[in-house]
Protein backbone atom coordinates (compact mmCIF):
# COMPACT_ATOMS: atom_id res chain seq x y z
CA UNK A 1 0.00 0.00 0.00
CA UNK A 2 1.54 3.36 -1.03
CA UNK A 3 2.39 5.91 1.74
CA UNK A 4 0.00 8.79 2.15
CA UNK A 5 1.71 11.96 1.19
CA UNK A 6 0.01 15.47 2.27
CA UNK A 7 -1.27 17.98 0.17
CA UNK A 8 0.57 21.14 -0.50
CA UNK A 9 0.14 24.00 2.07
CA UNK A 10 -2.71 27.05 1.30
CA UNK A 11 -0.93 29.74 3.18
CA UNK A 12 1.74 32.00 1.52
CA UNK A 13 5.09 30.50 1.88
CA UNK A 14 8.43 32.42 2.58
CA UNK A 15 8.69 33.14 -1.44
CA UNK A 16 5.55 34.59 -1.39
CA UNK A 17 6.37 37.15 1.86
CA UNK A 18 9.87 37.67 0.22
CA UNK A 19 8.24 38.77 -3.28
CA UNK A 20 5.87 40.78 -1.54
CA UNK A 21 6.97 45.29 -1.86
CA UNK A 22 7.45 44.89 1.75
CA UNK A 23 10.63 45.29 2.99
CA UNK A 24 10.57 42.67 5.61
CA UNK A 25 8.33 39.11 6.78
CA UNK A 26 6.62 41.33 9.79
CA UNK A 27 5.95 44.21 7.27
CA UNK A 28 4.40 41.55 4.88
CA UNK A 29 2.08 40.07 7.42
CA UNK A 30 1.04 43.31 8.94
CA UNK A 31 1.36 45.65 5.43
CA UNK A 32 -2.63 47.00 3.75
CA UNK A 33 -0.81 46.44 0.66
CA UNK A 34 0.74 43.03 0.97
CA UNK A 35 -2.99 41.43 2.24
CA UNK A 36 -2.91 39.67 -1.28
CA UNK A 37 0.54 37.56 0.51
CA UNK A 38 -1.72 36.84 3.37
CA UNK A 39 -4.32 35.35 1.82
CA UNK A 40 -4.95 31.74 1.52
CA UNK A 41 -4.20 29.94 -1.59
CA UNK A 42 -6.87 27.53 -2.38
CA UNK A 43 -5.81 25.31 -5.21
CA UNK A 44 -7.75 23.50 -7.81
CA UNK A 45 -9.43 20.43 -7.70
CA UNK A 46 -7.09 19.87 -10.86
CA UNK A 47 -4.13 20.64 -9.13
CA UNK A 48 -4.58 18.81 -5.88
CA UNK A 49 -5.56 15.54 -8.02
CA UNK A 50 -2.90 16.07 -10.23
CA UNK A 51 -0.24 16.61 -7.24
CA UNK A 52 2.41 13.67 -6.57
CA UNK A 53 2.18 14.77 -2.78
CA UNK A 54 -1.48 13.65 -2.84
CA UNK A 55 -2.67 10.16 -1.87
CA UNK A 56 -4.58 8.15 -4.14
CA UNK A 57 -7.65 7.66 -2.06
CA UNK A 58 -7.94 11.62 -2.05
CA UNK A 59 -7.08 11.57 -6.06
CA UNK A 60 -9.64 9.41 -6.40
CA UNK A 61 -12.03 11.26 -3.90
CA UNK A 62 -11.60 14.43 -6.22
CA UNK A 63 -11.93 12.76 -9.65
CA UNK A 64 -15.62 11.71 -8.70
CA UNK A 65 -16.14 14.77 -6.68
CA UNK A 66 -15.80 17.04 -10.00
CA UNK A 67 -18.24 14.92 -11.47
CA UNK A 68 -21.16 15.50 -9.30
CA UNK A 69 -23.23 18.60 -8.41
CA UNK A 70 -20.94 20.75 -6.40
CA UNK A 71 -23.86 21.49 -3.68
CA UNK A 72 -24.34 17.57 -2.96
CA UNK A 73 -19.94 16.67 -3.06
CA UNK A 74 -19.62 19.44 -0.46
CA UNK A 75 -22.52 18.60 1.45
CA UNK A 76 -21.00 14.97 1.60
CA UNK A 77 -17.60 16.01 2.30
CA UNK A 78 -18.30 18.05 5.39
CA UNK A 79 -20.14 15.01 6.55
CA UNK A 80 -17.40 12.62 5.94
CA UNK A 81 -14.91 15.37 7.59
CA UNK A 82 -17.06 15.09 11.06
CA UNK A 83 -17.52 11.60 10.63
CA UNK A 84 -13.65 11.36 10.83
CA UNK A 85 -13.32 14.42 13.10
CA UNK A 86 -15.29 12.73 15.56
CA UNK A 87 -13.49 8.89 14.93
CA UNK A 88 -9.94 10.76 15.69
CA UNK A 89 -11.34 12.16 18.63
CA UNK A 90 -12.69 8.57 20.17
CA UNK A 91 -9.18 7.24 19.46
CA UNK A 92 -7.20 9.62 20.48
CA UNK A 93 -9.58 10.23 23.90
CA UNK A 94 -10.55 13.84 22.78
CA UNK A 95 -13.68 14.82 23.11
CA UNK A 96 -15.88 17.79 21.23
Amino acid sequence: MPATRRAPTIYPTAEDVAASPCTSYHDAMTCPVCTEHRKPKYPTAEDVAASPSTSYWLQDAIKAAIQRDPVDALGDAEILVAVLQRRLNLLTGRTS
